[in-house]
């Protein structure tokens, strides 16, 4: 079974991406495009327009083709990956190796488990189906008018779609409002493969960076970023 996973996880590699020429990973927490400070609140909401709709359509509807894609094979999909996590009060992330499994249910929800406990994945996978992400793609689809920001329950959401360091972004903000006004508590960014970055259908939809990042005590940040190799 182990060989069977690592003819898998090679064949993916040599399908979504090079292994052996790696870009050098963008900032996981402020890049170009981050307007958020954790002690600032949100932003007014505007509707998604011009260059940031087209990216977030290209995004959303690229989401929904790795759904087909996974749904045709017939067995997990092994991928490799680096894992960065860097603690509150540490100055350098530790870095490790992990594998994880990418499944499909029979409703069409996608999922990655771990093959190795030392070093986890996310467990949840980014899709147009997503919980934090389907309130955005359903209307962009749809071609209807769409909200950068989005309530749900006590939290709100507020996503931006960009282009950076020749990749397609998504920039998923998470605000709480303890004492009545809205703050950020968790910012995620995503690389997510395109056709403004690939030719080959079966690349595309599928994410070769996403970092999570919280706020330390200090203001300082927290962030687990994994890369696909």
């Amino acid at each position: 079974m182990f060989k069977t996973f690592s003819y898998i996880s090679l064949l993916a590699c040599s399908l979504l991406f090079s292994c052996n020429q790696q870009e050098e990973a963008p900032d996981p927490v402020q890049g170009d495009n981050n307007p958020y400070q954790w002690n600032q609140e949100i932003r007014p909401a505007k509707t998604i327009t011009g260059e940031e709709l087209t990216i977030g359509k290209r995004i959303c509807n690229n989401f929904e083709k790795k759904r087909a894609y996974m749904a045709r094979q017939t067995q997990g999909l092994v991928m490799d990956y680096r894992v960065s996590v860097l603690g509150c009060g540490q100055n350098q992330p530790q870095v490790d190796r992990s594998r994880g499994s990418l499944r499909i249910s029979r409703g069409g929800s996608l999922s990655m488990v771990s093959l190795d406990r030392n070093t986890p994945v996310f467990d949840d996978v980014l899709s147009d189906q997503h919980s934090n992400l389907e309130a955005f793609c359903e209307p962009i689809m749809a071609n209807r008018v769409v909200s950068d920001t989005v309530t749900k329950g006590s939290i709100r959401y507020q996503i931006s779609f960009f282009r950076e360091s020749g990749r397609d972004w998504l920039q998923l903000a998470e605000f709480q409002a303890p004492q009545g006004r809205f703050y950020p508590y968790i910012i995620e960014r995503a690389s997510v493969v395109t056709e403004a970055d690939s030719p080959r259908e079966e690349q595309r939809g599928f994410v070769s960076l996403r970092a999570i990042n919280r706020p330390c005590t200090n203001g300082a940040t927290q962030y687990t970023m994994q890369e696909w190799l």
